[in-house]
């Protein structure tokens, strides 16, 4: 087993903070096309309540909520029209689910108490597992049927990597991202779909996005933060050490990518600086910057995010739990000064309904523009 990246650099991006813009609405960002916005009331009659993961295929939404226990298979209407619940420990069940990763066939389910990953059709049946016993793994994601493990910063019996890549049958294709010492800090969504067999993975310790497929790791792009990128005597601090053993002195500089969402054209970057959260947006084509600030607030349509959201092809999912949805409805009701409009209607006859015992989340789908 070997790493297949060999000594190539990525090239670099640098990200003037001092420079980043404040809140922009929507319309200010040119990212957001006002044309298509649509509401998506979720039923599932045995209640979904926090979604904790979200993540798609061609035709459904497949959803996690906050027990990791089931996931919910949604479709294009809002519907549940099957879960996959399988608690157990005999091999076709698992029994927590770690990570999920969904493709047009098959849902993958890592299970790091079983030390296994799960395949599932999307009607629940069992496919198959894979045993990784001699690996760890914090999340996966699958192309062209290869099982990629992200490991955080955890030591294997196959050395200290960030990726492993392995076949179905167990057997190790490669490994990728070295790692001498563990991280203190990790992405919390560490990877986005770049095309049908390729994987853009962020690797938060130096800043670096690579570019994946079946058994090739190449870099594509790292950010520099300039005088603000984190000290080498941080990088070991997980959060905890960064706010108690440092005097407060990691407030000054960039923590890393924290999150990152591929749409068709843009790279969506949140990270921490400043003791502030940023929004970075990147042309991955251009590999250049079309939008560096606090972030972007909608102001037309149905006036609410950007927040919790997720990416996928070319749109925005905002995503709201049942009391929240409630109480920022209600907030915006009040400072409005147009609730007569179409959008501003739907969402208070939305928030009426929610406050019966209907538990499941409202999804707010923007469009992302592509000029």
């Amino acid at each position: 087993m070997e790493n297949s990246m060999g000594n190539r650099l990525a090239p670099c991006l640098y990200v003037d903070i001092d420079k980043a813009e404040q809140f922009v609405s929507d319309e200010d960002s040119r990212l957001i096309d006002s044309s298509e916005c649509e509401l998506l009331q979720l039923e599932c009659t045995t209640g979904i309540g926090s979604i904790v993961d979200l993540k798609f295929n061609k035709d459904r939404m497949i959803l996690l909520d906050n027990n990791r226990q089931r996931l919910h298979i949604i479709n294009k209407a809002g519907v549940c029209e099957h879960e996959i619940s399988c608690l157990g420990r005999a091999a076709n069940e698992y029994i927590e689910i770690t990570d999920f990763f969904a493709t047009d066939e098959s849902v993958y389910i890592l299970d790091m108490a079983s030390l296994k990953v799960i395949e599932y059709d999307y009607n629940g049946t069992y496919m198959g597992k894979t045993q990784i016993n001699e690996y760890w793994a914090n999340k996966l994601f699958v192309v062209d049927e290869n099982i990629f493990l992200i490991n955080e910063g955890s030591d294997t019996k196959h050395g200290r990597r960030h990726i492993f890549e392995m076949q179905k049958d167990g057997g190790v294709v490669n490994s990728y991202i070295p790692f001498e010492v563990s991280p203190g800090l990790s992405c919390e969504y560490a990877y986005g779909l770049h095309s049908k067999d390729t994987i853009l993975y962020a690797e938060r310790e130096s800043n670096t996005i690579y570019k994946i497929s079946r058994s090739t790791c190449e870099p594509f792009l790292t950010l520099d933060f300039g005088n603000y990128n984190l000290p080498e005597k941080f990088k070991t601090m997980d959060a905890r050490d960064l706010m108690f053993n440092t005097n407060q002195e990691y407030q000054k500089y960039a923590l890393g990518i924290e999150k990152i969402f591929v749409s068709q054209k843009y790279i969506f970057v949140k990270f921490q600086a400043k003791n502030n959260n940023y929004l970075l947006v990147i042309d991955h084509k251009r590999k250049s910057i079309v939008f560096c600030g606090r972030g972007i607030r909608i102001e037309r349509m149905f006036q609410l995010g950007l927040r919790d959201y997720y990416i996928h092809d070319n749109f925005i999912y905002d995503v709201y739990d049942k009391e929240d949805f409630i109480s920022v409805v209600d907030y915006k009701m009040k400072e409005s000064k147009n609730n007569d409009n179409d959008y501003m209607k739907q969402l208070h006859s939305l928030m009426a309904e929610r406050e019966s015992e209907n538990w499941n989340p409202i999804i707010i789908k923007y469009k992302i523009k592509n000029e």
